[in-house]
């Protein structure tokens, strides 16, 4: 099954770098990115029984990737949520796990490592750093 993905990264060159990566990739398909949070609430409605997994940078410019992962989860239940982030704290991670989140990556991953919870979160596996 190939896994369909939605990102959500208001960085240019680090969006440009998944598209990249994830082109012509055998198990992972982007088929939509998003910058600002107000598209995210215009067009995930309309494209929500097409994704399995959302990537979610926390630190967006107008609203913090915390405040989605409510709205996701009410909006389509059945999509996991990645979170992709440069913080590394336990706070940061525990507040994302009470909020719903399926998983968190630290940015500095490899793409192979990214790939891999990919996979497990759209298996219903859950991904969290190590303590």
């Amino acid at each position: 099954m190939k896994i369909n993905i939605v990102i959500i990264d208001d960085h240019k060159l680090v969006v440009q770098s998944y598209l990249q990566h994830f082109e012509g990739h055998e198990e992972v398909t982007i088929i939509q990115t998003f910058s600002d949070t107000a598209a995210v609430m215009q067009l995930l409605p309309v494209i929500k029984n097409q994704v399995h997994v959302v990537l979610l940078d926390l630190k967006q410019r107008k609203k913090k990737g915390q405040d989605l992962i409510p709205y996701i989860q009410t909006l389509a239940p059945h999509l996991k949520i990645l979170i992709l982030s440069t913080y590394n704290d336990h706070a940061t991670v525990a507040q994302c796990k009470f909020l719903g989140a399926d998983g968190y990556m630290v940015k500095d991953c490899s793409y192979t490592e990214l790939v891999q919870a990919i996979c497990k979160i759209a298996q219903n596996e859950e991904v969290w750093p190590a303590d």
